[in-house]
Order: structure tokens, then sequence, then C-alpha cells
């Protein structure tokens, strides 16, 4: 069996707690550089220890727009995969009606206009718009 440990490198910070300042300044570190991901609840051994979110995290994050809400102006409902989010609704036995259904969850504005969540999950070619930006799934079970 291999070891699926990460250490931290320049391109992976671990971060034990959600310190806002903390990560703001990894943030700034891989913008200015080649990029890089941050494991928020990892210690060092990349062990999965979680996080506790206080009423001061959870108001802050409240009153902040976050990245995957954030509209894309360049971009219209053309750009996202009308087949691929029916295929998606199909696959969970939901019968929605497709752009109720995407701005229910987010991924278009009112307007139709995609947000980057939209544009990550449903676009053709996410990496054309949205360069540094991927979607990772951590099995935590």
């Amino acid at each position: 069996m291999r070891n699926m440990t990460q250490q931290e490198s320049q391109n992976l910070e671990h971060k034990t707690s959600l310190n806002y300042k903390a990560i703001v300044k990894s943030v700034v570190a891989f913008a200015n550089s080649q990029g890089g991901r941050i494991k928020v609840g990892v210690n060092d051994d990349d062990q999965i220890i979680g996080i506790k979110i206080g009423i001061e995290a959870s108001i802050a994050q409240k009153n902040t727009a976050s990245f995957d809400s954030k509209v894309l102006t360049e971009t219209s409902i053309d750009d996202i995969s009308l087949p691929q989010v029916k295929d998606f609704l199909t696959s969970i036995h939901k019968n929605y009606n497709l752009h109720s259904y995407l701005i229910s969850r987010n991924c278009v504005k009112q307007e139709l206009t995609p947000t980057v969540a939209g544009i990550l999950l449903f676009e053709k070619s996410p990496q054309s718009l949205l360069v540094q930006s991927h979607i990772t799934l951590v099995d935590c079970t």
C-alpha cells in the first residue's frame, strides 16, 4: 500500500485552524508564485484533525461573499453545458427546471450570468476561463 501522506512544500500548506490571517498570508504567497493548495484542519503529519468554527468565524463567513459565488461577467448561460446539467439532475433523480436549479444552487444569477461555481461544475472547458481553479473531492469516511 502506498503512503498518501503529503508533507508541506512550496505548493502545499497545512493549517490546523481557521486562522484567517495565516490563510490569507499563504494565499498571497501562492498567488505570487506558481500557485498551491492549503489544507485546513490538517496537522503537519497530514492527519485530518478537523476544525471548530466559533461564532466570530461564522459571522465573518456570512458577511463575506465566497469566491464560488462571484459572477463571471465575461460569460453567459451559453458557457454552461445544459446537457451536462440535465445528465447530473437525472443521475440524482431530480426533475427540476434547468435554469431554476442553476439559480437555486448559485451556479448562475437571476439574469442567468454564470458564477465561478457554475463554470467549475458545468462549463464545457472550465480551465479555459479559470486557469488556476479546480475542485478537489475529499472523502473523510
